[in-house]
C-alpha cells in the first residue's frame, strides 16, 4: 500500500470548479490545478512532482471553494496526497494525483476575460524585447465586446499582446482594416501620457487567441494561441 504524505501544491486552476451532489446526497467539488510549486510537510521541494493535481473537497468546503476556484485563479492546496488509477477514454490505464482532507487558499483571483470583435486600427509591427523575445501589438476598435460574458456598451479600444510564433502570425495575416475576434485575459495597464496629460489606462488582452473575420492577408482560420507571456515579465 502506498504511503500517504502531506503536501502543499501551488498553481493555477485549469477549469471552473463545480460543487456537485453524489448519489448519497453528499456535496463534492474537485479543483484541478496545474502545479508550479510542490512542497512536502516540512516545506521542502518535492522531487519529480506531477504536473497536475486535484483537490477534493466535501460539504460546505466544497461549496465555498467551488465559488472562487475559477479557471486561471492561483491557489494553494494543502492535504494528503493519494494516487488513484483510472481508465482513460482511449482505454489506457492512468494515475491521478488527488489531495484529500484538504484546505485551499486563494492566492490570486482569476483575471477578467474579454471577447472583442472589431477593426484593426493600424498594421501590426513585429518588435523585440531586450532579452530577444518577439512580440506584436494588435490594436482594435471594437464593434462588440464582452467581459466575463456580459456585454460592454459603446466603442472601445483594446490591444492584443501576442508573442513568438503568434506575433509573427499576426504580422503576416493582419493589416489596417482587418476584422478580427480576440479573446483573452483583460489587463488594465497604467502609463504616463506623452502629452503631459497625466496617467492613462490601456486595456490590453494577454494570453490571447485570435480569429480573422475579414480583410486579412489570408483567411486560414484561428491564430496560434493562447500566449503565456506578458510585457510585465
Amino acid at each position: 500500500m502506498e504511503q500517504q504524505q502531506r503536501i502543499e501544491v501551488r498553481g493555477w486552476v485549469t477549469g471552473d470548479a463545480e460543487a456537485k451532489e453524489t448519489v448519497a446526497g453528499d456535496v463534492v467539488a474537485r479543483v484541478n490545478v496545474s502545479a508550479k510549486d510542490v512542497k512536502d510537510k516540512d516545506g521542502h521541494a518535492v522531487a519529480s512532482p506531477e504536473k497536475f493535481y486535484t483537490g477534493v473537497f466535501w460539504g460546505e468546503k466544497a461549496r465555498e471553494h467551488a465559488a472562487v476556484a475559477k479557471k486561471g485563479a492561483e491557489v494553494k492546496i494543502t492535504g494528503t496526497l493519494i494516487h488513484s488509477e483510472y481508465t482513460a477514454k482511449d482505454g489506457t490505464k492512468r494515475r491521478a494525483a488527488e489531495i484529500h482532507y484538504a484546505g485551499m487558499e486563494l492566492c490570486k483571483e482569476a483575471p477578467d476575460r474579454v471577447d472583442v470583435k472589431g477593426t484593426v486600427t493600424e498594421d501590426p509591427q513585429l518588435k523585440e524585447t531586450g532579452s530577444g523575445k518577439v512580440f506584436a501589438r494588435v490594436n482594435v476598435a471594437t464593434r462588440s465586446a464582452q467581459r466575463n460574458g456580459q456585454d460592454v456598451p459603446g466603442e472601445r479600444f483594446y490591444t492584443g499582446i501576442f508573442w513568438g510564433d503568434a506575433a509573427v502570425d499576426c504580422v503576416d495575416r493582419l493589416q489596417k482594416g482587418s476584422e478580427v475576434k480576440i479573446s483573452g485575459e483583460l489587463v488594465n495597464r497604467v502609463y504616463e501620457g506623452k502629452d503631459g496629460g497625466g496617467q492613462k489606462v490601456a486595456a490590453e488582452i494577454h494570453r490571447p487567441s485570435m480569429e480573422v473575420l475579414g480583410r486579412g492577408k489570408d483567411l486560414a482560420g484561428p491564430s496560434r494561441g493562447p500566449q503565456g507571456d506578458d510585457l510585465s515579465r
